[in-house]
């Protein structure tokens, strides 16, 4: 989920220097609640067993969707 990103440019003249691969992390339960209070159903999965990160690309991987805003 994104709904930001930096200004690239903005960033580039007051650094001299290009951003790429900013990345950040947000708390499962924090993305909970900002889908409740945008009125979207969420579901714990019944799934406990341990992954590999293999396992866990492979269902990220069908769950990964390309959102483009041209606006």
């Amino acid at each position: 989920m994104v709904v930001a990103q930096l200004n690239k440019m903005k960033f580039a003249k007051q650094s001299v220097s290009i951003t790429e691969n900013v990345n950040f992390g947000i708390k499962a339960s924090t993305v909970r609640q900002f889908l409740s209070s945008s009125g979207l159903p969420t579901k714990w999965s019944k799934r406990f067993k341990a992954m590999s990160t293999r396992e866990l690309a492979k269902i990220a991987k069908r769950q990964t969707v390309m959102v483009m805003c041209n606006r």
